[in-house]
């Protein structure tokens, strides 16, 4: 199932998205992916 993914959902999406950018932490991402949610201009699936 494919859902948008809520500010609980955080910590997964950083996890996942690290694998793929690992330059970057899990809490870096964190702060960049909420930082976006709260925007409003993105969203994650």
């Amino acid at each position: 199932m494919v859902r948008k993914a809520e500010k609980q959902d955080l910590e997964i999406l950083a996890n996942l998205a690290v694998q793929m950018w690992d330059s970057h932490s899990v809490s870096e991402l964190i702060a960049e992916f909420s930082e976006i949610m709260e925007k409003g201009n993105s969203q994650f699936f």
